[in-house]
């Protein structure tokens, strides 16, 4: 057990936590709060009472890189972090709460949950009670302490409860007397937290708050709904001459259709279709909380389901076995590493693809193309879902990678607009 108390100790766990926020690195961030968070209640470190600012600066620490690894926090963690330590997300440059919250809300399966784990965390907020600013707040007709909770009510009476656009936010944080008291660094840290509220007041059934960028295919084009909006998809000049010239029938084959009047109308028609049916997102939702509590963390337990799930080809359960598996880096290493896939796999394909695809699988098996491939055996070959099922679970799974910052998994499949349905790339 380390001494806490040792000044050379003290300065190399900040230099190794600093190093962990910088480079944004969820897994040594993870570990650092679980084995600090041991070391602090170890017996051998009771003196450390004697050294308040010391225990002060290791519990900063946690907090900060709480928020780093905040996808792989329980909720009930999650919550008392925004609850109680909120503001050192806030106050951090290299913390971001809304692109931390979307990688934990894209790993559940079930969209009404989302829903659920987003009011849960608003709650949180409005239970906050540290302070922001140094001056008293006006509440009606009695002054207030600047609390979080206390600035988001005062806001929601401005605004009301329903997400609301750029505009008004900005009329709020310019136009209200008590916003001008702020400090120019107080100010920044509320905008912060008023962008976050409004996201936390979206829901993930819309398609402006769905958290998951959908590919689809629109006449000869391939573009992406994200949060409401269209985005078309580019490559770059020479690597689209290169595909047209030597892969003519490698792009995706769609029917041209005129535009629908409306576009909100789009959104939604391709936001629903890539949520799928309700009950199915229950059933899978029940199947991972079940696998959860079965393999309490352990990965090979995971792996060990997955294996049993696929074999007594249950779909709902391999899925829920996929989601959990595809957070963090956990699909991809079982991809990379479990020899007995790799084997299997190598010899199922090159049967079908030649040995050159599988001497460069096996050179780099977590290619997009080869996530792809594994994922079409799983789901069309093994479990014989139609492409549509399998393609949308497909784009599920890579929009947690996408979240994760692995945004070279956001090809996997696309919904085609003129068939309503999901078809896999195969470029």
């Amino acid at each position: 057990m380390i001494d806490l108390t040792n000044q050379e100790i003290f300065e190399e766990i900040q230099k190794q936590a600093h190093d962990a926020l910088v480079e944004n690195d969820v897994r040594r961030s993870n570990i650092f709060i679980r084995n600090m968070a041991s070391f602090l209640k170890a017996p051998e470190n009771k003196n450390l009472a004697n050294f308040p600012q010391m225990q002060k600066t290791y519990q900063q620490l946690i907090n900060q890189l709480s928020f780093v690894c905040l996808a792989s926090l329980t909720e009930k963690e999650i919550i008392n972090l925004l609850e109680e330590n909120l503001l050192t997300g806030l106050e951090n440059e290299y913390i971001d709460l809304i692109e931390k919250s979307t990688t934990k809300l894209v790993s559940y399966s079930a969209f009404s949950e989302r829903d659920v784990l987003r009011r849960k965390m608003r709650e949180a907020l409005l239970r906050n009670s540290e302070t922001l600013g140094r001056v008293n707040i006006k509440d009606e007709e009695k002054m207030v302490r600047p609390t979080v909770a206390n600035w988001l009510k005062k806001y929601s009476a401005a605004v009301g409860s329903q997400p609301v656009g750029p505009a008004q936010s900005n009329q709020f944080l310019s136009a209200e007397p008590d916003v001008k008291k702020l400090s120019e660094k107080d100010l920044i840290i509320l905008r912060k937290l008023v962008n976050f509220f409004e996201f936390l007041k979206e829901s993930s059934q819309t398609p402006q708050g769905l958290e998951d960028p959908v590919a689809f295919a629109f006449g000869d084009e391939v573009r992406i709904l994200n949060k409401g909006n269209f985005e078309t998809v580019k490559l770059p000049a020479l690597a689209q001459k290169v595909i047209d010239e030597l892969f003519p029938g490698q792009k995706p084959k769609v029917t041209a259709t005129a535009v629908p009047e409306s576009q909100a109308k789009l959104e939604a028609e391709i936001a629903a279709a890539y949520r799928g049916d309700l009950k199915t997102q229950k059933a899978v939702a029940s199947e991972s909380e079940k696998i959860s509590q079965l393999i309490k963390g352990d990965l090979l337990k995971l792996q060990a389901e997955f294996y049993k799930a696929v074999q007594e080809q249950n779909p709902n359960r391999t899925v829920a076995a996929l989601h959990l598996l595809s957070q963090g880096n956990g699909l991809l290493d079982f991809i990379k590493n479990d020899q007995k896939l790799n084997k299997f796999l190598a010899a199922t394909w090159e049967k079908k693809y030649g040995s050159e695809l599988v001497a460069d699988f096996i050179k780099d098996p977590t290619k997009p193309k080869y996530v792809r491939m594994f994922l079409q055996y799983v789901l069309s070959e093994r479990l014989k879902l139609t492409e549509n099922d399998a393609g949308r679970i497909a784009m599920q799974i890579g929009n947690v990678f996408t979240a994760q910052g692995k945004s070279e998994y956001n090809r996997l499949a696309y919904f085609d607009v003129a068939s309503k349905m999901f078809k896999w790339f195969t470029d």
